[in-house]
């Protein structure tokens, strides 16, 4: 479990240094747009709720499997957007 912790964070969490440059060279914003793109998921709420509504321990690998993979499919979708204000999906 401390391995695949270890791992995630390798690879998955650098992008938190990387996300005012790419806020703006790639979607063209302001200085508020990090801090959008940063709040606008609200994992760490969700995992926090989650967990303290757990009864046990039991499961709790699968979950932090499925977490992680949601994380990898979160940044895939971060990556391929080109667009952050309105006047892209008009």
């Amino acid at each position: 479990m401390l391995l695949f912790l270890v791992l995630v964070s390798l690879v998955g969490m650098p992008y938190t240094v990387l996300m005012p440059i790419f806020a703006k060279a790639i979607l063209h914003g302001n200085a508020h747009t990090p801090g959008f793109l940063m709040a606008a998921g609200l994992g760490a709420l969700a995992g926090a709720i989650t967990l303290a509504m757990r009864r046990s321990v039991l499961g709790l690998g699968r979950v932090i499997a499925w977490s992680a993979a949601l994380f990898g499919v979160g940044l895939i979708g971060l990556g391929l957007s080109r667009c952050y204000r309105s006047h892209c999906w008009r």
